[in-house]
């Protein structure tokens, strides 16, 4: 059996809102995690940056043996000269037809800039974009404003109400995960006081790490209640991201399992972003075991080049393909959320191939469980 997905459409459930005139770094270093100085020559030897370059050169029309140099000039020369027509082009050869923006990056706490949703929109007219607000900005900003508890509380939790009425937003999403890590445990009240005060009280950064973790959990745990509260996903960072800024010995997924067998917080339903790679194993196992956790690939796609259909079939060794979701974590520039499309695709029929070919699945099943993945499931779950 051969698949083809190219007609199916894909939905992002997790990328990042971008602008032309905010691109800092040339085109080659999007295409690693690290914020270190990285050799130039060491990211353009990696699989992933070779495949990226041949396909890119193929969208321009340009020799794939072209010089990245001449490919890069000619990309930038069309994306500035009309950004929505470069965009429209990229997402339509990529079959992306809806996008779930996390709009808490860029922000003034990680990049010292923000990009107003309304004027992303205008650039990609005509796209399908959902919100999702991430708690992190708006503890950031309340905590500039040296409230006391109380107010804090109260000022926080009408805030998260009034984004997500403000944007219709679909999820909220946390990043605890770069800060103090997924063993996320409850706080009692008594405590979170104390904890704030201390991180209220420090110089930014400089708070103790005891002090910043309950303050952390305690206000995860708030904006969970309100997740609950408006049956909405909370989307967790889980597994690699940008580096060395997280630890992924702490990102690991299995660190949630309180938050997600408890009683009451497990009501919420939570998606582990990024299918907490290279965690992913336990990330299926989770999914497996818990009605109430979902997975996107986010990250993983594309970043694991030409892993996809290996690190899927992993995957899919436990999660319910139901629970499946395609997402890219594109940002800054719009070729990531392209090329993370059409990776996956060819990832994705490659998985389902061979499980058709073992006799695993019938030919029917794979075909139904890739319109899920690309986009039926987050439809369902995201209710687009």
């Amino acid at each position: 059996m051969t698949l083809d997905l190219s007609a199916l459409p894909a939905v992002d459930t997790h990328c990042h809102l971008f602008m032309p005139e905010l691109e800092e770094k040339s085109l080659d270093r999007y295409w690693t995690l690290s914020t270190l100085p990285l050799d130039p020559a060491d990211i353009r030897s990696t699989v992933l940056f070779q495949t990226m370059k041949a396909r890119l050169a193929r969208f321009l029309g340009l020799p794939e043996t072209a010089p990245f140099e001449e490919i890069a000039a000619e990309r930038t020369r069309r994306y500035r000269a009309d950004p929505t027509s470069y965009v429209g082009a990229l997402f339509a050869d990529a079959g992306i037809g809806t996008l779930l923006i996390d709009i808490g990056y860029p922000s003034e706490e990680d990049e010292g800039i923000d990009i107003d949703p309304g004027e992303f929109r205008r650039m990609l007219a005509g796209q399908d974009i959902r919100i999702i607000v991430r708690i992190e900005p708006v503890m950031y900003s309340l905590l500039k404003r040296q409230l006391g508890f109380a107010e804090f509380v109260d000022a926080y939790r009408a805030e998260l109400l009034r984004q997500l009425d403000e944007h219709s937003a679909v999820a909220l999403k946390t990043t605890i995960a770069y800060y103090t890590g997924l063993e996320v445990r409850p706080v009692p009240a008594g405590r979170a006081e104390r904890a704030y005060g201390a991180v209220a009280g420090a110089p930014e950064g400089e708070a103790d790490r005891e002090a910043l973790k309950d303050y952390r959990d305690f206000f995860l745990l708030e904006a969970l209640e309100i997740a609950i509260e408006r049956d909405l996903p909370m989307q967790v960072h889980t597994g690699m991201g940008d580096s060395p800024e997280i630890d992924i010995r702490l990102s690991d997924p299995a660190h949630l399992r309180w938050l997600i067998a408890d009683d009451h917080f497990g009501k919420a339903t939570v998606v582990l972003v990024h299918a907490g790679y290279p965690h992913h194993t336990a990330a299926g196992f989770l999914v497996s075991a818990y009605p109430n956790v979902w997975l996107d690939v986010s990250e993983m796609v594309p970043f694991v080049g030409p892993g996809v259909a290996s690190r899927l079939l992993e995957l899919f060794e436990m999660a319910p393909l139901s629970k499946i979701m395609y997402g890219s974590d594109g940002f800054n520039i719009p070729e990531v959320f392209w090329f993370g499309a059409v990776q996956f695709r060819r990832g994705l029929a490659a998985a389902l191939e061979s499980l058709v070919a073992a006799g695993h699945v019938s030919d029917a099943f794979a075909l139904g469980a890739a319109e899920g993945i690309l986009s039926g499931n987050a439809r369902r779950l995201y209710r687009l």
